[in-house]
């Protein structure tokens, strides 16, 4: 049996949401702690908030007081149904939209919105309707990413050797002959 939050802990459950899907605090940093004299370390995993597709859900007290006294709380994310100052746009005439695009057969924009909206604010109605639209119409909902940004390996490559401008090359005298043009002579 899956128990909510609420039951779980009896506490109700707090949403947040930020235009970043992938948004990560980090509560507490993992360390490492040494064993002994023998050079050896065990790993004290730390303490962080994932965001996913822009929204965490929040029931523990302790947890909810750090989100709420985070630094970046209206900047980087926020806590729904507690914009007193940000201004929430009404979804009732984008789901007009909706509608008229999906009348119109114009998936790919419908497409559009579903992903800009999953980078913005994350409207559960305004995502259930674009999926529903385009599942009707035959059309492929675009996937969410399977790696969030912040876990995609990094990758250095090493310095060029020689030249640090680019040689500009024009067509044609990168070493090969160009179709159908007589050889010059140098």
């Amino acid at each position: 049996m899956n128990a909510t939050a609420t039951e779980t802990t009896g506490a109700p459950t707090v949403t947040f949401v930020s235009k970043t899907n992938n948004l990560r605090l980090v509560k507490k940093n993992a360390r490492n702690q040494p064993i002994g004299e023998s050079g050896d370390y065990r790993q004290i995993p730390g303490e962080d908030f994932q965001f996913y597709d822009g929204v965490l859900n929040v029931s523990d007290p302790d947890d909810l007081a750090w989100l709420r006294a985070h630094g970046e709380l209206g900047k980087l994310f926020h806590e729904r149904g507690a914009e007193a100052d940000r201004p929430v746009e009404d979804s009732s005439a984008l789901h007009k939209e909706l509608v008229e695009l999906a009348y119109d057969g114009k998936f790919a924009e419908i497409a559009d919105i579903l992903t800009a909206e999953r980078s913005t604010y994350s409207r559960p109605d305004v995502l259930a309707a674009c999926e529903a639209f385009l599942t009707s119409g035959g059309s492929d909902v675009p996937a969410k990413p399977e790696t969030p940004e912040h876990e995609l390996e990094r990758t250095r490559t090493e310095p060029a050797v020689g030249a640090s401008v680019p040689e500009v090359v024009a067509p044609g005298t990168a070493g090969e002959p160009v179709a159908d043009t007589p050889p010059v002579a140098s």
